[in-house]
């Protein structure tokens, strides 16, 4: 009755996809999220949940996270535009446009290294894959506190953040195949380093 009314279960879809992309699927338990992990070259990218609290309401959230190596420090955050972000420019907030008209209206860029941020974005299948969530927050950082503790000198990571827990496969290959995109669009660029980090990512 239960998969009759919500569908397949987190569980079936994720290991399903494990085997699809020949990554690895760890069934969660109490106090830790399942985990889908994918290696590529030198990066292994991790796909786990999270739960945030804020007074009666709890929000569930789906990630996806590739650490790597940054030694020019390379930055910036790429989400989807609201209402808000839209009265919010009208105020003088920053905002890059890359240059694809569909792609600058529906989403938010934001940034030092302007030029540098056009070419990383300035390609048509990492565009359309960011279009294709109805809500996406990418950037790259060190989170604070206990996680930042893992990361090695020099080191960052990519963190892709979605409302919610996604069970549609399409959807979760088509971030993980965004997450390998911008990563080699950067390498290929030469703005990281194609190079191992040797640490674990904490769920």
């Amino acid at each position: 009755m239960k998969r009759f009314l919500f569908g397949p279960s987190q569980r079936k879809i994720w290991s399903e996809i494990a085997q699809d992309i020949g990554g690895d699927f760890v069934e969660g338990g109490f106090w830790r999220p399942a985990v889908l992990t994918q290696e590529h070259r030198h990066w292994k990218l991790t796909l786990d949940t999270y739960t945030q609290s804020s007074g009666n309401t709890s929000i569930s959230y789906t990630r996806l996270r590739v650490p790597f190596l940054n030694p020019q420090d390379f930055r910036f955050r790429v989400y989807t535009a609201s209402i808000f972000t839209r009265l919010g420019e009208l105020l003088g907030m920053q905002n890059i446009n890359v240059g694809d008209p569909g792609f600058d209206q529906k989403m938010v860029v934001k940034g030092d290294r302007i030029n540098v941020i056009r070419e990383v974005l300035n390609h048509p299948d990492i565009q359309a894959k960011f279009l294709m969530f109805s809500w996406i927050e990418f950037r790259i950082d060190v989170e604070k506190g206990f996680f930042s503790s893992k990361f090695p000198e020099g080191a960052t990571q990519l963190k892709f953040t979605l409302k919610g827990v996604l069970r549609d496969q399409e959807r979760i290959k088509n971030l993980f195949l965004l997450a390998i995109m911008l990563i080699e669009q950067m390498v290929k660029l030469r703005h990281i380093t194609p190079a191992p980090v040797q640490m674990n990512v904490r769920t």
